[in-house]
């Protein structure tokens, strides 16, 4: 049973999270031999929907560091950080997209795949943070180490990617599409992810310390992100496309989840605290007179 405390944000949530999932046995009805047909004009659609998910990473980023300017949670720290790296990388994913102009070295459909499973492997362990780290302690570590940490993380993987892709195992090959070890790693992300949702349920049957709700929505749907993405046959097909839309879904509901717990409900305690303080002061039976240092008054309360 889910905690009544968490109804509000879930009704949004698992509505929109069953609306989708409805929508996976459809895609896979339908037709086969049109959906590894490639799509004209895709690069340009699919370099806006990357610009769209970087933007939604940056935000993320941008709301967890500013929030822990003042001791934010540990969660929201430790998640903000990582979608740094996020941001970053699906960035290089765009640039490396086939169809792109060279950027620093050919882009390809393995270069594009190497830098998409690295940020996939950062939201990953970003969402496995949101749901095991707590809401409600301050970071144990300071924002500029993490932040430091992550980027040169994302330093390491750019210049392996760019530089040493020989030493990767292939991920993709013309006219045979995506192989094996490259399906098995995108099953293993869907596996993280559906343990991250199996976490965030136990969350809502508890009273609410975070918007459980919008993480089980956005954990969810980027595991159905996964798994379209162990379909596609061509980089510009529908399956990609369609994989792609899912992610700034789930990316959306992220954000939202951290925007409400470190601006919207910060800020509804505050306007509580004020309505609270104001009635109190109403029920005294004498006047109260407010002094500034020098004597000055500057307000008086009364009945």
């Amino acid at each position: 049973m889910i905690h009544p405390s968490h109804l509000p944000d879930t009704r949004r949530a698992l509505g929109t999270l069953a609306m989708l999932a409805m929508l996976l046995p459809a895609i896979l009805m339908l037709p086969t031999h049109g959906m590894g047909v490639s799509i004209p004009y895709y690069v340009p659609v699919h370099s806006a929907l990357e610009v769209v998910s970087v933007v939604v990473a940056s935000l993320i980023f941008a709301i967890g560091w500013s929030s822990s300017r003042h001791s934010g949670p540990r969660a929201v720290l430790v998640v903000s950080s990582l979608f740094l790296g996020i941001a970053i990388l699906d960035l290089m994913h765009l640039l490396s997209f086939r169809g792109m102009p060279d950027f620093i070295t050919p882009s390809s459909p393995q270069k594009a795949i190497d830098f998409w499973l690295a940020a996939r492997t950062f939201a990953a362990a970003a969402m496995l943070a949101a749901a095991l780290l707590p809401w409600r302690r301050p970071a144990a570590l300071p924002r500029h180490v993490l932040a430091t940490l992550v980027l040169l993380a994302v330093l390491a993987i750019s210049v392996l990617l760019t530089y040493r892709p020989q030493w990767l195992p292939l991920t993709y090959a013309d006219n045979l599409g995506l192989t094996p070890i490259k399906i098995r790693f995108e099953y293993a992300l869907i596996a993280v992810h559906l343990a991250v949702a199996l976490l965030c349920y136990r969350h809502l049957r508890a009273p609410r310390t975070f918007n459980a709700a919008g993480l089980l929505a956005a954990t969810c749907i980027i595991a159905m992100s996964e798994f379209l993405f162990t379909l596609y046959v061509d980089v510009t097909d529908l399956h990609n496309l369609l994989g792609h839309l899912y992610k700034v879904v789930a990316y959306v509901f992220l954000y939202e989840a951290l925007f409400g717990e470190t601006v919207e409900i910060p800020y509804q305690r505050l306007q509580e605290s004020e309505q609270y303080l104001t009635a109190t002061l109403d029920t005294l039976p004498d006047l109260l007179f407010e002094v500034d240092e020098s004597g000055t008054h500057v307000n008086v309360h009364a009945r």
